[in-house]
């Protein structure tokens, strides 16, 4: 039988995200609750904790209007993401992958290395390459 884990702990994430090379910040919420904010290039995630266990994650992605809610059990993933292929693209820019263009509608690591982009092609369908797959549209190989 399969347990599921606890959530990491305040001091597991922080001390991920400095290895990560993100940025940390920390503000204490009227309710007693705090939230520890942290930025990495153009990523924001903010984790709300009660005590030291986390409650809420919000992340926004580069080039993203809005922030929108993360499973805790998946910051790890952003935390330890590959800074460069996460950065490399923004929602919304204009990629191709082989010989069909389209839009970067989401950015997703899988590990410490690879990251995925969730791409809408013209021709109305969707992929999911990873980010060595594509290329600026317009920018010759």
């Amino acid at each position: 039988m399969n347990l599921p884990l606890p959530p990491p702990s305040r001091t597991i994430i922080m001390t991920r995200a400095l290895l990560g090379g993100w940025s940390v910040n920390t503000r204490t919420n009227p309710d007693g609750s705090s939230t520890v904010m942290l930025s990495r290039d153009d990523w924001r995630i903010a984790v709300t904790f009660s005590g030291s266990i986390p409650t809420e994650v919000m992340i926004q992605r580069p080039g993203g209007s809005a922030p929108w809610e993360l499973d805790v059990n998946d910051l790890s993933r952003y935390l330890r993401g590959h800074r460069n292929r996460m950065s490399a693209y923004r929602i919304g820019d204009r990629v191709v992958v082989g010989d069909r263009p389209g839009l970067v509608a989401a950015i997703t690591p899988e590990d410490d290395l690879r990251v995925r982009l969730t791409v809408a092609y013209d021709d109305g369908t969707e992929g999911q390459p990873y980010t060595t797959h594509v290329q600026r549209e317009g920018v010759a190989a």
